[in-house]
C-alpha cells in the first residue's frame, strides 16, 4: 500500500472557471491506495489562475477511473468541474460531482444523492408479470413487461396463475451512469443520466430508466426521461409542459 499523503496528479485541464474568458488551469489530485489499480482517495480539486493564485478543495469521493470534465452546465458563461468515475462493487454506480465556482471556493451543485432526493422513484410487481415504475416527482408511470424474465426470477414472485405471491419489491437504483451533451445551438451542457431498474437481486436488470437533465441557475431539472429494456423502448417528452404519456417506439 501507498502513503496516504503521496498524492499525484490523476487529471488536468485548462478553462474558464473563476471568470469568462480565463485560462485556469485545473488539477484532480489523489492517492494511488493500491499498485496497478486505478483506484484512488484522498482527492482534491486544485486550481491555478493564471495570476499565480492557487484554490484547493478536498472532495468526498474515492473510487476508480476518475477523471476532470470542464464545460458550462448552469449558463452562466464560465466553466463548471465536473468529476467523473465510478465507485467499486457490483452495482455500478457513477461518482459524478459538478462544482460551480463562487466568492473564491467550490459549491457542489449535482451529484447523485442530490438528483435522487429531488427525484423520487418507487417500483412495484403487478399481475402478469408487469413492474410499475413510478415517478413520484413527475407524477408519471411506466410498466415494464417481464414475461421473458429468467424463470427463476418469475417463480420467486408469481405463483402459477401469474398472480404476485412474495413480498419482494424492485427497486430504481442510484445513478449507474452521467455522460455531459452539448447541441450544437446551445452553449450549455445537459447531462444524460441512467438508472437500473433492478428485480429479485442485483443481477436481476428489469430494465433502465433514462434522465436528461439541464442545471439551469443551478436547479436540478429533469428536461425530459424515458424508460426501455431489451426489445423495447419507451419515451417520456418534457420538452412541454404537457403530459406525453409513454409510448412503444
Amino acid at each position: 500500500m501507498y502513503n496516504l499523503t503521496n498524492q499525484t496528479i490523476i487529471d488536468a485541464k485548462v478553462g474558464s472557471i473563476t471568470e469568462k474568458h480565463n485560462y485556469d488551469k485545473v488539477i484532480l489530485v489523489g492517492t494511488y491506495l493500491y499498485k496497478d489499480s486505478s483506484y484512488v482517495e484522498n482527492v482534491d480539486i486544485v486550481i491555478n489562475e493564471k495570476d499565480g493564485h492557487t484554490i484547493t478543495t478536498k472532495i468526498p469521493y474515492s473510487g476508480y477511473d476518475l477523471e476532470l470534465f470542464l464545460g458550462d452546465f448552469n449558463d452562466d458563461g464560465k466553466d463548471e468541474i465536473m468529476v467523473r468515475g465510478e465507485y467499486g462493487g457490483s452495482g455500478g454506480y457513477a461518482i459524478a460531482a459538478i462544482y460551480d465556482y463562487r466568492d473564491g471556493k467550490l459549491v457542489e451543485i449535482f451529484n447523485p444523492d442530490m438528483f435522487s432526493e429531488k427525484y423520487v422513484f418507487t417500483a412495484n410487481y403487478l399481475d402478469e408479470y408487469k413492474v410499475l415504475v413510478d415517478s413520484v416527482t413527475l407524477k408519471e408511470k411506466c410498466t415494464f413487461d417481464i414475461s421473458q424474465s429468467p424463470t427463476i426470477y418469475l417463480n420467486m414472485v408469481y405463483d402459477e396463475n401469474k398472480k404476485v405471491k412474495s413480498k419482494e419489491i424492485p427497486t430504481v437504483s442510484a445513478i449507474n451512469g452521467a455522460f455531459p451533451i452539448k447541441f450544437v445551438s446551445e452553449e450549455n451542457y445537459y447531462l444524460f443520466l441512467r438508472q437500473r431498474v433492478i428485480g429479485v437481486n442485483n443481477a436481476d436488470t428489469i430494465g433502465y430508466i433514462e434522465s436528461f437533465i439541464n442545471l439551469l441557475n443551478n436547479d436540478i431539472k429533469v428536461v425530459d426521461m424515458g424508460a426501455y429494456m431489451k426489445g423495447q423502448k419507451e419515451i417520456l417528452d418534457r420538452y412541454t409542459k404537457n403530459f406525453i404519456s409513454f409510448r412503444n417506439l
